[in-house]
């Protein structure tokens, strides 16, 4: 159940991604619509400029020449394919009632919503194709510069222009085509002014349309009826899922919660990938055709621009909650992650894996998603393995952060000997040799405060990012830590033993750290054992601050980062 659980919250993360995805995606399209209608109308609007005849046949054509071919792919699609897609999307539907009124009954209700849209387009045509025509015939400088990039400033025109059709309809048009643009300034500086100002994405958008013009252009007919169609069910599909609390509670939680249903919407969405993936490699074959365009736009963005990406990794990572989930809040605690986590295999190869992964979906979702939650088993299965052989295996990680300071014969020497022989210590020195030899008993008092205190103290900071259950193994970490010198044959032998054997989650977990091992342990004991002034540092700031030496000490196991 668990598994399933898991699966199920894999699937339904990926098809909330897929869905997020698709919401992105509808709003690229659907700002790639609006932006291209600009761009298209801008396009058209030169063409119009050029041979206005083929814009009408194309602006007006499309709308009501093409009516059919319109209503066939605003409707047809839907009505002609409701066998089908609701056999597919809808006919196993156990809670059929709550799903079927969700999903069908908005695919249903649609035809208000097409007729709304069909008749908002029809009768929009005339006073938009008038608009159109007579604006760009008329006043084409403004109607351009409103179109191409002037929306803010001139927004009475283009409110008028763009969103005026809208606003007449606002009630169904723009709540649900412009999805309740009742913020239309920041949803169209947002959305559009944003794409219509960067000139490169402009410039990208107005190449790849021209470029893309004929392929888009009836890719765009052929698919603005399935675009819309697909914005409906999107929306309704997705919006539902993304905006709409009850039908998340029912997407969502039912996928996650009731298994019957997560079965029958797992197996339906599976199912109806016969459909929706048909239609989506279908419009993802003609990527093949168009793939500048689409895969650019849809992949692209995701990877190049950093809002997008932000929302499109951004919110599906949430580097608070679903970081937190993911990694068990070791991505968002960048210190002890990166030296954790390797910076995750160079930061680069982690964002790659976060992104690439996002973007290929299916290797992102199996590989990252499923990695870090399938391997939830693995990485919570090696990690509490790794927490639980803390009984052992602190000697992994508890004893390589820390006990390498008491193991090893040249630090010890270095850290105890120097102070036993040089007696930097001076007062201290019974205190901190004592202390850092094993004697925390003689005077428990001052040293542990100071270094066990720090723990204590910095209990959140080192307990969680060092070991994270060095709290919990206070006992085990002050044994390994004072007497896992005596243990220092099993220390080694566990830590070399399980960084060198251990394949996979070592070289995940430790091998990066083992692979580090020279600076690390150079930077770790290299640099108490060889550097003059670091163990002078060190041992000075025992001396002269133990505070200081103790937050050195420690701030070199929890501050990693600056540390490594």
């Amino acid at each position: 159940m668990t598994g399933r659980i898991v699966s199920e919250t894999l699937f339904v993360q990926e098809m909330v991604g897929r869905i997020v995805c698709e919401t992105l995606f509808v709003q690229e399209m659907m700002g790639r619509i609006r932006v291209c209608k600009t761009l298209f109308v801008h396009e058209m609007t030169v063409s119009i400029g050029v041979c206005e005849t083929l814009f009408v046949q194309e602006m007006v054509g499309h709308i009501s020449v093409c009516d059919t071919l319109f209503s066939q792919e605003m409707v047809g699609h839907i009505g002609v394919c409701e066998t089908l897609f609701v056999q597919e999307m809808v006919g196993r539907s156990v809670s059929e009632t709550l799903f079927v009124q969700e999903m069908v009954g908005r695919i249903v209700c649609e035809t208000l919503f097409v007729q709304e849209m069909m008749r908002r387009i029809r009768v929009c045509k005339t006073l938009f194709v008038h608009e159109m025509t007579v604006s760009i015939g008329v006043c084409e400088t403004l109607f351009v510069q409103e179109m191409v990039g002037h929306i803010s400033v001139c927004y009475t025109l283009f409110s008028q222009e763009m969103v005026g059709h809208i606003g007449v309809c606002e009630t169904l048009f723009v709540q649900e085509m412009v999805g309740r643009i009742v913020s239309e300034t920041l949803y169209v500086q947002k959305m559009v002014g944003r794409i219509v100002c960067e000139t490169l994405f402009v410039q990208e958008m107005m190449g790849r349309i021209r470029v893309c013009e004929t392929l888009f252009v009836h890719e765009m007919t052929e698919m603005v009826g399935r675009i819309v169609s697909e914005t409906l069910f999107v929306q309704e599909m997705v919006g539902c899922i993304v905006c709409e609390t009850l039908f998340v509670q029912e997407m969502m939680g039912r996928i996650v919660c009731e298994t019957l249903f997560v079965q029958e919407m797992m197996g339906r969405i599976r199912v109806c990938e016969t459909l929706f993936v048909h239609e989506m490699t279908e419009m993802m074959v003609h990527l093949d055709v168009c793939e500048t365009l689409f895969v650019q736009e849809m992949v692209g963005r995701i990877i190049r621009e950093a809002l997008f990406v932000q929302e499109m990794v951004g919110r599906i990572v949430c580097e608070t909650l679903f970081v937190q989930n993911m990694v068990g809040r070791i991505v968002s605690e960048a210190l002890f992650v990166q030296e954790m986590v390797g910076c995750i295999v160079c930061e680069t190869l982690f964002v790659q894996e976060m992104m690439g992964r996002i973007v290929c979906e299916t290797l992102f979702v199996q590989e990252l998603m499923g990695r870090i939650r399938v391997c939830e088993t693995l990485f919570v299965h090696e990690m509490t393995e790794m927490m639980v052989h803390l009984d052992l295996c602190e000697t992994l990680f508890v004893q390589e952060m820390v006990g390498r300071i008491i193991r090893k014969a040249l630090f010890v020497q270095e850290m105890v000997g120097r102070i036993d022989v040089t007696a930097h210590i001076g007062v201290c020195e019974t205190l901190f040799v004592q202390e850092m030899v094993g004697h925390i008993g003689v005077c428990e008092t001052l040293f542990v405060q100071k270094m066990v205190g720090h723990i204590g103290v910095c209990e959140t900071l080192f307990v969680q990012k060092m070991v994270g259950h060095i709290g919990v193994c206070e006992t085990l970490f002050l044994q390994e830590f004072v007497g896992n010198t005596v243990l220092e044959t099993l220390f080694v032998q566990e830590m070399t033993g399980h960084i060198v054997c251990e394949a996979l989650f070592v070289q995940e977990m430790v091998g990066q750290i083992r692979v580090r091992e020279t600076l690390f342990v150079q930077e770790m004991t290299g640099r108490i054992v060889c550097e003059t002034l670091f163990v002078h540092e060190m041992v000075g700031h025992i001396r002269v601050l133990p505070t200081l030496f103790v937050q050195e000490m420690m701030g070199c196991f929890v501050c990693e980062a600056l540390f490594v």
